[in-house]
């Protein structure tokens, strides 16, 4: 929501391309959820769930403006370029 809502400013996004996750869509953690509940495997404990396959922060706003057919300029900057009150690890 944030990539499609600064698109629509018209000007050039620029996006963290040095921190890399694995965008989990809530419809696989969903299901994920129900298969442990229906396994009875819900017996305590911490269970960690992500999708297949990585992804930099500016991988993943390009694919979502390729999917949703906007023609965004995106520039890749690293962390330190990004200053947040959060600190990041290298």
């Amino acid at each position: 929501n944030t990539m499609i809502r600064l698109s629509h400013a018209g000007q050039p996004i620029r996006v963290v391309d040095d921190q890399i996750c694995a965008p989990t869509w809530a419809q696989a953690i969903a299901d994920a959820t129900l298969a442990v509940i229906d396994a009875n495997a819900l017996r305590g404990g911490v269970f960690h769930m992500t999708a297949a396959g990585r992804a930099s922060w500016y991988d993943f706003a390009k694919a979502i403006f390729e999917l949703t057919g906007r023609d965004v300029p995106c520039e890749p900057i690293t962390t330190s370029e990004y200053p947040t009150p959060a600190r990041r690890p290298s």
